[in-house]
């Protein structure tokens, strides 16, 4: 995100009203800041679509495909799954 880009939405919802600038606002800290698994990956093995989160494990990914891919029974049961995360 370039700081341009920061400073021009901060500036249209000041503009428009959505929030206010606080003026007597003290010294800003630091904030512990962590990476959330946000990148999904999306398997299609035949009717079949897996969808899974970046800290799902290779182990548990492959057994799930194994299990999804040998299985009718099962593979009935992951297909009817919502697109979530295994």
């Amino acid at each position: 995100m370039a700081t341009s880009q920061l400073f021009g939405w901060r500036r249209k919802a000041i503009k428009s009203g959505a929030v206010t600038p606080q003026r007597d606002a003290g010294r800003l800290g630091f904030v512990e800041v962590s990476q959330a698994a946000s990148s999904t990956v999306e398997i299609c093995l035949g009717d079949v679509v897996i969808r899974a989160g970046a800290d799902v494990g290779q182990d548990d990914l492959a057994r799930i495909a194994r299990s999804a891919r040998h299985d009718p029974g099962q593979r009935a049961g992951v297909c009817r799954q919502p697109s979530g995360r295994f």
